[in-house]
């Protein structure tokens, strides 16, 4: 089971970094949409993508957290034995919401500060830009 921690741990991390990533790609598509003057459409539809697939890698980290949070859990009572597996994928498609739900769970996700942070603020900027 430390093993099943190690590699989700690892996991949440990568998550981070993708999330980072994202930031990055969202600036840099600003950059690019402002220098060749795309509309303003086009450029809000672009960073709302972006900042879509961020809400839905954020869902993803919360799901691992959850699990890390479980197998710390088990861990914490029972030392002795770490050599019990824990069925994760099969414990998510039991507990798995409908269609409605993970939409509900990504929109949730995407409202986060930590998330919205860069796109609301460049949304903005396009938004002022158009009308100067």
């Amino acid at each position: 089971m430390v093993n099943q921690w190690q590699l989700l741990h690892h996991d949440y991390e990568k998550y981070e970094h993708f999330s980072l990533l994202n930031k990055i790609c969202a600036f840099i598509i600003s950059l690019v949409c402002f220098a060749f003057s795309f509309s303003i459409i086009v450029s809000i539809l672009l960073l709302a993508l972006i900042w879509l697939q961020e809400a839905i890698l954020k869902t993803y980290q919360g799901r691992t957290a959850a699990m890390l949070v479980t197998i710390e859990s088990l861990l914490s009572k029972d030392e002795t034995d770490q050599n019990n597996f824990m069925p994760i994928y099969q414990q998510w498609q039991s507990e798995r919401s409908s269609i409605s739900g993970l939409l509900t769970e990504y929109v949730r996700n995407a409202f986060k500060p930590t998330v919205m942070t860069p796109y609301i603020p460049l949304m903005i900027i396009f938004i002022i830009a158009q009308f100067l």
